[in-house]
C-alpha cells in the first residue's frame, strides 16, 4: 500500500515497507505503521561474528535510541572515552587507507564507530595522525565527536560517535530528492561547522554528502577529517 512520506522529502510517495521508514526522522506519516514498525525487534545478529547481540541494521528503536541520548549525555568532549572491549557490528565504509566499522561496547552496549587507518609507511602515518590531531581540539555540536584514539607501529584506531541518521548521501539513495527546505537546514548547519574550523584555520578538503552524517534529531555534523589540513 502506498504511504505518504516525511515532508523531509520531495516524494509524497513510497512503497517502501514501514521499517524503511523508521531511519531518525525519515518516518512514515501513518502513526499506525509506525507503531506497528517500532514494536518489533532486530533479529539477533550472527553469534559466530558477535557474541552478542547485534543491533538493529536498519530500524531506530525507541530504546537504542533512548540509550544513545543517555550515552552522549554522559560524554564530553573534553573528557575522553575509549571502551576496553567491542565486537563489529558492521562495516560502514572504507577508503584509500582506512575502514569504518559500527561497534557494540561490550561494558556498556553503546554503539561507537572505529575507523582504523593504516600506518605502515610514512605517509600514511602522517595522514592518519593528522586526523587525530584535528579532531582532538575541535569540539562543535556540528562536528563528529571524538573519543580517544590508539597509537600502534603499523596502524591508528580512531573512536567517535556513531550517527544514527547515516549520510546524507544515504538517506539519498534511499528516499530521493531532498526538500528545499531541508537542504536549507543543512547549509546553514554545515556553515556553521564550516565557520567553527575556518576560524582555528582549518580547510575540510572533502566536503561531500558521503561526509554529511545525520544524528537521531534529523541535524547534521560533518565527519572524516583525513584530508583536512590546518594553515
Amino acid at each position: 500500500m502506498a504511504m505518504s512520506m516525511s515532508p523531509y522529502f520531495v516524494s509524497e510517495e513510497s512503497g517502501a515497507d514501514s521499517d524503511d521508514l523508521q531511519i531518525s526522522g525519515w518516518r512514515s506519516a501513518s502513526s499506525s505503521r509506525r507503531s506497528s514498525s517500532s514494536s518489533r525487534r532486530s533479529s539477533l545478529g550472527n553469534p559466530s561474528l558477535t557474541g552478542l547481540r547485534s543491533a538493529p541494521p536498519s530500524t531506530v528503536f525507541a530504546e537504542e535510541l533512548e540509550d544513545e541520548l543517555s550515552f552522549k549525555e554522559s560524554q564530553s568532549q573534553a573528557e575522553p572515552w575509549k571502551p576496553n572491549a567491542y565486537i563489529k557490528i558492521g562495516e560502514l565504509g572504507r577508503g584509500t587507507f582506512g575502514i569504518v566499522y559500527k561497534c557494540l561496547c561490550v561494558d556498556n552496549n553503546r554503539h561507537f564507530v572505529v575507523k582504523e587507518m593504516e600506518a605502515c609507511n610514512h605517509t600514511y602515518r602522517q595522514l592518519a595522525e593528522n586526523e587525530v590531531s584535528l579532531l582532538k581540539n575541535i569540539d562543535h555540536k556540528r562536528i563528529i565527536r571524538y573519543y580517544e584514539s590508539e597509537m600502534e607501529q603499523d596502524a591508528v584506531t580512531l573512536y567517535t560517535e556513531f550517527m544514527l541518521g547515516g549520510s546524507v548521501l544515504r538517506a539519498i539513495k534511499k528516499y530521493g530528492p531532498l526538500a528545499e527546505k531541508v537542504v536549507l537546514k543543512y547549509t546553514r548547519q554545515l556553515i556553521e561547522a564550516l565557520a567553527y574550523i575556518h576560524e582555528k584555520g582549518i580547510v575540510h578538503n572533502d566536503i561531500k554528502c558521503d561526509n554529511l552524517l545525520l544524528d537521531d534529531e534529523d541535524n547534521l555534523k560533518l565527519g572524516d577529517f583525513g584530508s583536512a589540513v590546518q594553515k
